[in-house]
């Protein structure tokens, strides 16, 4: 009988402890907090999906009669901050790009994993033959090596073509003027810069340059401009 106290206390304690834990668990899951998180997750994945359902051809030509390409009605929307938490994420990624190419020694690092997993491939597939005459890679070898589908392809050289071609065309309507106020904000900045890269590193203009171009209307500069 006293053996059996301390076990039912043991039990009991333990018990407790899971009820405990277990309340906890479903207050932080189904609390205020919790809540709030998912409801900014649900936002923002609804206003990333309407950015991406932006990508259609503007109805408003170009000055010059051409059609615009889908990334002008993207980067118009992107812009807009119509889907602030889509803008947001956007330019923090960019940003945190830039740095990342600044800081971190990404080609270095790519060397490093790429000899590192070469070593273990080969070194599994070297044991392997010698110790089970079956080497461990030619094991964990797949069937069928992957391709990229032709469809996929086509699809990523177009989208390359659409992007390449808003670059080419926005330039030229630049350049030529079709939107006074665009081409004037281009000589400005352009201007800024001349200066600027004298005092400020590429990688701190690209920040600057990022940061104004997201602040900035996006009626200015991405939509056609009057005749």
């Amino acid at each position: 009988m006293a053996d059996s106290a301390p076990a039912v206390n043991g039990g009991s304690l333990l018990e407790a402890t899971k009820s405990n834990a277990t309340a906890a668990y479903q207050s932080v899951t189904n609390g205020p907090v919790a809540q709030n998180v998912y409801d900014h997750t649900q936002k923002a994945s609804n206003e990333l999906s309407n950015l991406a359902a932006a990508r259609r051809t503007p109805s408003t030509p170009a000055a010059t009669g051409q059609p615009l390409t889908h990334y002008h009605s993207f980067f118009s929307e992107l812009l807009s901050w119509n889907n602030p938490r889509a803008s947001a994420i956007a330019y923090v990624t960019t940003v945190s790009l830039i740095f990342a190419a600044r800081y971190l020694d990404v080609l270095r690092w790519a060397f490093k994993v790429s000899w590192m997993v070469l070593g273990v491939t080969i070194l599994a597939e070297v044991v392997g033959k010698i110790v089970l005459n079956n080497g461990l890679a030619t094991q964990v070898r797949p069937r069928r090596y992957y391709t990229v589908p032709r469809e996929t392809l086509d699809h990523m050289i177009g989208d390359a073509h659409e992007l390449v071609n808003f670059f080419v065309i926005e330039a030229q309507r630049i350049i030529f003027a079709e939107n006074v106020f665009a081409s004037a904000a281009a000589f400005v900045a352009a201007f800024i810069s001349y200066y600027l890269v004298k005092l400020v590193p590429y990688w701190g203009l690209a920040v600057i340059g990022t940061t104004v171009v997201f602040l900035c209307s996006s009626d200015l500069h991405l939509q056609p401009g009057a005749d």
